[in-house]
This record gives structure tokens, C-alpha cells and sequence, in this order.
């Protein structure tokens, strides 16, 4: 429960992943429940803070300006260059750096006006609104502050944990940012499988990835893994089915090869989506564990950390939405965006639900697409 001269401000990182549609969704949430909130990319402003220097840079100039950042900052998220539309409407539109600075003092303000007149806040006019960044580990909240100071004043890295102790910094003469560690509250936790795609638990030290790995495949879709993998994904049963054919046909009537077919079919059978996403991505890429089975651990980290950079994608609409989320046949990459292509993704994932209302499985179904 928050101080009543306090407020919150939800902040949603990696906004560039989505379609305006689902921002716009978001957004009804939202100001249903009455709930503050902008949509930001720490990614897409690092990187356009970057493009704009290293045009500087290129024609002798100290240092870039603002309207060189804002032209590469639309530029990423695949829009115009204009200098007040990143993307639809005001209630979902990404905000850019001095649109996100701007956003957070007003918030501050409006808590330091509610205060009662003892509160030492409005005693002293010269007091910086301090704005505190706190949620799960690796969400972004360093480089939030990073990509707003345009420098690396925070320590950020991408296993969860890398900030150790607060952290205030002065970012302006009114607002002081503060960079808090990343808290994990198990009451309030979903399970380790959920918060290990999440990127909450570390990847590189994981060992048990199987079921991390049916949490993507299942929210992923067969489609989408299939086209950034390069992979064939079939339905098991089927798939053992046409190979102990070809095993009887080729050995006679000696009824050998129909015993290990059936034990074949039922152990696929045990096998769940990402079990069969994991065996067929090692073999694609040759990985062999020691035993010299396909290596699992080495092929559920490189999906892990895939999804959680944004190579998979996976869209999640708010609570009591119907379905509860949607996957595009091709994850862009990060910032780099063509709401053009997600929108449509959009469309199509309502056509296959009006078409085929009863949900199927993703990696181990034979049609099934964007299932969540």
C-alpha cells in the first residue's frame, strides 16, 4: 500500500513489440482501472541516442541533437519522422525520452500537490521530485535510466541481479531518478517455469529447461518457431505413425519392427511441445550432449534467451481477455518493428479463432498456429 502522497506510474518496457492494436487494449485496461501508465522502449532509445551520435560524430559535431535523436527514434519504430506521433493515438503512442521525463515529473508533481502543507516536500521549492524504479529483475529499470542519461550510469547486463544496492542519479534540476534491485515476491510470483521465461531467474546457470520451454512453445505458436528456426515441427503421433509404416514395409512379415514402432509411438506420445521443440532444434544444429543424445540444456538457453530478447514473440492482452494472448507468425526484431505486419498478424489470429474455436496444441499439433 502506497503513502497517500505517493503515487505509481506503470511503466510497460519493450512497447516497440507491440501492435498499436494490443497497446490499445492495454490502454482500456488501464484507464478502466484507473491506473497511470505510458508505453516505453528502453531498447529503441538507446539505439536511436546512438544512431544520432554516431552522425555527430561523422560531421564534427560535439554532440547530437534533439530532433536528430526523435528523426531515428521514429525511424526504428518503422513511422514517419514526425515529431509528436511515435505510434497512434496519445493513450498509445511510445513515448521518446524528453516525452518520458516530461511524464514522470508531472506524476511527481501531482503527488508533492496532494501532500498536506507539513509535508517537507513543499517547504522546500528546490527539492528534486524523486522517482523510483522498482519491479521484477532484468525488466529493463537500469536501462531505462540509462537510455535517459543517453550514458551507461547504471550497471546493466542481461542475467537478472546485476544491480546490487540503490542508486540515486540527478537527471535533471527537478527530477532525481532512483534505481532500485530487483524485488521477487513469492506470494505474488507465477511458477519458476513462468518466471524463468520471464528472464526473472537466470538462464545461463539453468538446467532443468523443459518445462521454461513448454511455457514459450505453448505461448509462441508452431508457425512462429518453425519460421525462425528453420524447423519442421509435425504432430507426433504422426509423425512416428509414417516412419513404423516405412518400418513394416521394409521388413516383411516378420512382425520385428511393429513392436519398436509401438513402443516409438507411445514414448512421443509422453513427450510434451517443448520436449519435441528442444530434441528437434539440438539435432537442426548438430548440439550433442556428452551421452550423445541431443543436448537440450544448450538448445532450451538459446530459446530462453531468445524470447526473453524478443526473438519469440508473444503478445499477452490483460486479465479476462479472451484469448489471454496472441503470437505473430514471425517475431520482428527488437526495434525494429512494422506495425503494418503485427497488425495484420493480429487479424489473422482472430480469423483462425473464429474458424477453429477449439484451442489445439502449438508445437505438437498439425495446424495449429498462435495459440497462447
Amino acid at each position: 500500500m502506497l503513502h497517500p502522497t505517493k503515487t505509481s506510474f506503470v511503466l510497460l518496457n519493450k512497447s516497440d513489440l507491440l501492435p498499436e492494436a494490443v497497446r490499445a487494449t492495454w490502454a482500456d485496461y488501464f484507464d478502466s482501472k484507473g491506473i497511470k501508465y505510458g508505453f516505453w522502449s528502453a531498447f529503441v532509445a538507446s539505439e536511436a541516442q546512438a544512431k544520432a551520435r554516431h552522425d555527430a560524430i561523422a560531421v564534427g559535431l560535439e554532440g547530437p541533437s534533439a530532433t536528430e535523436v526523435l528523426r531515428h527514434f521514429s525511424q526504428l519504430l518503422g513511422l514517419p519522422p514526425s515529431g509528436s506521433s511515435n505510434g497512434g493515438s496519445s493513450r498509445t503512442k511510445v513515448l521518446s525520452t524528453e516525452e518520458l521525463l516530461g511524464v514522470l515529473e508531472d506524476v511527481a508533481r501531482e503527488a508533492v500537490e496532494a501532500a498536506d502543507d507539513d509535508d517537507p516536500r513543499k517547504s522546500d521549492p528546490s527539492r528534486r521530485f524523486m522517482v523510483g524504479l522498482v519491479g521484477y529483475p532484468n525488466v529493463g529499470k537500469s536501462s531505462t535510466i540509462n537510455a535517459i542519461f543517453g550514458a551507461k550510469k547504471a550497471a546493466v547486463a542481461p542475467t537478472p541481479g546485476k544491480t546490487k544496492h540503490f542508486q540515486t542519479l540527478n537527471v535533471s534540476s527537478t527530477v532525481c531518478l532512483c534505481d532500485c534491485p530487483g524485488l521477487v515476491f513469492p506470494r505474488f510470483a507465477a511458477s519458476k517455469a513462468e518466471m524463468v521465461a520471464a528472464g526473472v531467474i537466470s538462464i545461463d546457470r539453468l538446467t532443468d529447461v523443459r518445462a521454461p520451454v513448454d511455457v514459450v512453445a505453448a505461448r509462441c505458436g508452431q508457425l512462429q518457431l518453425e519460421a525462425v528456426y528453420g524447423l519442421q515441427l509435425r504432430h507426433p503421433v504422426a509423425a512416428i505413425a509414417q516412419s513404423g509404416a516405412s518400418q513394416v514395409s521394409t521388413s516383411g512379415s516378420s512382425g520385428v519392427s511393429k513392436t519398436g514402432s509401438a513402443a516409438a509411438v507411445q514414448q512421443q506420445q509422453q513427450l510434451s511441445a517443448g520436449a519435441l521443440l528442444l530434441r528437434a532444434l539440438a539435432r537442426a544444429r548438430g548440439w550433442t550432449a556428452s551421452s550423445g543424445l541431443p543436448d537440450e540444456v544448450r538448445a532450451g538457453r538459446q530459446i530462453l534467451k531468445d524470447y526473453t530478447t524478443g526473438k519469440l514473440l508473444h503478445c499477452k492482452l490483460p486479465p479476462g481477455s479472451e484469448p489471454p494472448g496472441f503470437a505473430p507468425v514471425i517475431a520482428p526484431l527488437p526495434g525494429t518493428v512494422n506495425s503494418m505486419l503485427l497488425q495484420q498478424g493480429w487479424q489473422h489470429h482472430h480469423q483462425q479463432q473464429q474458424q477453429q474455436p477449439v484451442a489445439r496444441s502449438t508445437v505438437s499439433g498439425s495446424i495449429a498456429a498462435e495459440q497462447q
